[in-house]
């Protein structure tokens, strides 16, 4: 995972943004290693973002609760244009299988002085009996777990499945080639990023393919807006404001390794 120091053609940009825009100044990056998030200022903008380029994160896990949510349900709409986006309750309704990515979106989180305590609204579920009492409406997800002292129920509720909910969100996207997300922020969240589970590497002639572009400033006063790119790999992380608009380009189709190739991120916001 690196920032681009090649800018985006005319044909790429104006997919995403409008105006006059330029690839911002290399940022400065702060003292780390690898394993830990590391500041990355970019002074002229005043936009700091942080890189942790292997979070240690086990793919399988993650590629298994992403791949079976795709094929079992409809994707949520939201900037995702074409490919799978789940709800955004990933962490408590797959709890064991995300655990990892957790830690690590928390510390990455943690880093940038976010709120790492707060859970999603919870929907109580219990068995009285013979009867499945669900305290809370709206739809929601049925975790079922049978161990020896028997079977425990959980349920997740997805009544408020929308950014600024004031909780912790993280959800799956699945790209197939020509999806890409669309410009947008999470105004409502202190930290917000993206994990990549697995992310196809972009052969020469496709650099930009899948890269997560950032809108650094936006066009004013006659000034050009500034973006910078993150180039996507396997187990890295990038966190940033939530308030930073952001978007992912699309994925080229030389990028993909065969028919049954995807590129399958986490993503999360923190309070």
């Amino acid at each position: 995972m690196a920032f681009l120091a090649q800018p985006l053609p005319a044909d790429l940009l104006d997919l995403l943004v409008e105006g006059e825009w330029v690839l911002a100044a290399p940022p400065r990056a702060d003292a780390g290693n690898d394993s830990e998030p590391v500041r990355h200022r970019f002074e002229a903008e005043g936009v700091d973002v942080w890189l942790t380029r292997d979070s240690g994160v086990a793919a399988p896990p993650l590629e298994a609760v992403a791949l079976n949510l795709e094929r079992r349900e409809a994707t949520v709409e939201r900037s995702n244009v074409g490919g799978y986006h789940s709800h955004t309750d990933l962490f408590d309704a797959f709890p064991r299988a995300t655990h990892a990515a957790r830690q690590a979106t928390e510390t990455a989180a943690r880093a940038m002085g976010a709120d790492v305590s707060a859970r999603a609204p919870a929907t109580t579920v219990a068995v009285e009996g013979a009867r499945l009492v669900v305290d809370g409406g709206g739809d929601y997800q049925l975790a079922v777990r049978a161990g020896t002292a028997g079977l425990e129920l959980a349920g997740a509720a997805r009544a408020h499945d929308a950014d600024a909910s004031g909780s912790v969100e993280a959800w799956v996207n699945v790209s197939r080639a020509g999806h890409f997300n669309a410009l947008h922020d999470h105004a409502g969240s202190s930290a917000s990023g993206v994990l990549w589970v697995r992310a196809p590497p972009a052969p020469r002639g496709v650099e930009f393919s899948g890269c997560l572009f950032l809108a650094l400033r936006f066009p004013r006063d006659g000034a050009p807006g500034a973006y910078a790119l993150v180039a996507p790999a396997d187990r890295a992380l990038v966190a940033f404001p939530g308030r930073l608009a952001h978007a992912v380009l699309p994925l080229a189709p030389e990028a993909l390794r065969g028919p049954d190739d995807v590129r399958i991120s986490l993503a999360f916001n923190y309070p």
